[in-house]
């Protein structure tokens, strides 16, 4: 069995024992688990992408987004500079993504 699969499912039980659990240590499952899950889903999105196997552009322009919203958010950035800042780095990072792809499904399909 795959590794990604293993880690979504692992991750998956994780998510459902933490919130099962409740409180403190509960919280800390759960968040392991989501981010357990969410890491190997944007691994399995990546590894097709760069295979010219199916477009995740978006999905994988949207992680350096929201990097940049949580580390905007820390340090205390005006909420009104947020979202175009967002915006702005998941076009920029959209762009050659999808552009990325259509190389490699072209080269694939020779």
């Amino acid at each position: 069995m795959p590794l990604t699969e293993i880690a979504v499912g692992v991750g998956l039980l994780m998510a459902v024992g933490g919130f099962l659990t409740g409180g403190r240590t509960g919280t800390a499952i759960l968040i392991v688990g989501l981010l357990l899950g969410s890491v190997a889903g944007f691994e399995q999105a990546l590894r097709e992408h760069r295979a010219g196997f199916r477009s995740h552009a978006a999905v994988l322009a949207g992680l350096p987004a929201a990097v940049l919203v949580g580390l905007l958010a820390l340090v205390g950035a005006p909420g009104v500079v947020i979202p175009p800042a967002a915006v702005g780095l998941l076009i920029a990072c959209y762009l050659p993504l999808r552009s990325d792809f259509s190389r490699r499904q072209a080269d694939r399909d020779l």
